[in-house]
């Protein structure tokens, strides 16, 4: 059986994830956790699963508590395999000749050792067929000073595809590359024009290596083919039109389509270090006359929540005092009887409001539907949460 490019990213990220935070079920994972690694939609993680499982290289199961929350999926020995031929394959490349180029301005900074050459080489003459980039083995005239043309090019390039190898984290002067790109990034409030693209290295080696080189989404040069991350690199480079949500000539009439109108373009080098709101544990406790709501919010995407604003109509507002993560939520109770909510339907129209900050200080927005009970078992908790839409975008914590 053929398989392609997304189920070979499958494959892959259930590899990767093994071991790490995400893995709660001793190797087996749902289709949300992967989803929010590739940053594929969850049916599509579906899809790959009984794709994968059909061909025997993932084994399915609906253990305890998966009547709740959804298959899981394991790989098997064969899926182990077929991962190991693949590296082999997409690591076999030809070296073809080096043309001349010299410019002002450049798409792309490609930095790399020397040593990984035979992958470089065939990257640089691909991304040059649409862009304008440049490869320090071509882009500087002989007897320029190259730290200080280094620099000047830097700051002449729109993005930093980085060939992230053992032999890149060993050499100075690819460090000194892409500290001058991270400062720049930094400085310039545009991270995400660094493009890690990793080979033959683990996550943990890339995480110990440089932490913030880490938080963004690394394109897996063993799994994906030449081609493919070219394709990849191509969409942060030179995004398709994504058309944003219409303004509304009648101030007074809702907006009905899918997100806020203020939405931007979703950025997948983001992916990684995506915060995701869940509200839980809605619980209410009675005491007499007394009605107390204890409810809590926590971050279950990749990355953790920071300045988490909400809004909950008819029932309460305010912040997290501190951010939020997979352990570590924020919990509140509010005295239900003192609330409008106690005392009257929610409207259906009505919407939770959820705004808050990665890691980056980039700012998301989620919303959720409201459930209220009333009469002799008042309750009132939010389902059906959105995903985060990017509003703003900020500069990169420190």
């Amino acid at each position: 059986m053929t398989l392609d490019a997304i189920s070979y990213r499958v494959l892959g990220a259930i590899a990767s994830l093994r071991g790490t935070s995400d893995d709660v079920y001793d190797g087996y994972f749902l289709p949300i956790t992967v989803s929010q690694y590739l940053g594929l939609s969850v049916k599509a993680v579906r899809d790959e699963y009984d794709l994968l499982a059909h061909a025997g290289f993932l084994k399915l199961t609906r253990g305890l508590g998966a009547d709740r929350i959804g298959t899981l999926a394991v790989l098997t020995s064969e899926g182990d395999a077929e991962l190991a031929t693949r590296r082999k394959l997409v690591n076999t490349a030809n070296v073809p000749a080096l043309p001349a180029l010299m410019s002002d301005r450049y798409d792309i900074f490609l930095s790399h050792a020397s040593e990984d050459n035979d992958y470089a080489i065939p990257l640089y003459d691909l991304l040059s067929a649409q862009f304008t980039v440049f490869i320090d083995k071509i882009g500087l005239r002989a007897g320029a000073d190259f730290s200080f043309d280094i620099g000047k090019v830097i700051a002449a390039s729109s993005f930093g595809v980085f060939l992230i190898t053992p032999a890149f984290m060993e050499k100075g002067y690819t460090r000194e590359e892409l500290g001058a790109f991270l400062h720049r990034a930094i400085e310039h409030k545009r991270p995400h024009t660094i493009i890690p693209v990793t080979r033959n290295v683990t996550f943990a080696q890339v995480s110990s290596f440089n932490e913030l080189l880490a938080r963004r989404l690394q394109l897996d040069a063993d799994l994906l083919s030449l081609a493919e991350v070219v394709q990849e690199i191509a969409l942060v480079v030179r995004p398709p039109t994504v058309p944003l949500a219409p303004s509304t000539s009648d101030p007074g009439k809702p907006y009905s389509g899918e997100g806020p109108e203020d939405a931007l373009p979703e950025q997948r080098h983001l992916l990684p270090f995506l915060p995701r709101v869940e509200f839980a544990n809605s619980e209410v406790q009675r005491d007499g006359a007394r009605y107390d709501l204890s409810f809590s919010l926590r971050s279950v995407g990749p990355g953790d929540c920071f300045d988490l604003a909400y809004f909950l109509p008819c029932l309460d507002e305010g912040q997290s005092p501190h951010r939020l993560s997979k352990d570590r939520p924020f919990s509140r109770t509010v005295r239900l009887d003192q609330t409008p909510a106690f005392r009257e339907h929610v409207k259906s129209y009505y919407k939770a409001v959820f705004e808050f900050q990665d890691v980056a200080g980039n700012i998301y927005r989620q919303y959720g539907d409201i459930h209220q009970t009333g009469d002799a078992d008042p309750n009132y908790w939010v389902e059906n949460m959105s995903r985060p839409y990017l509003v703003a975008q900020r500069i990169i914590r420190l």
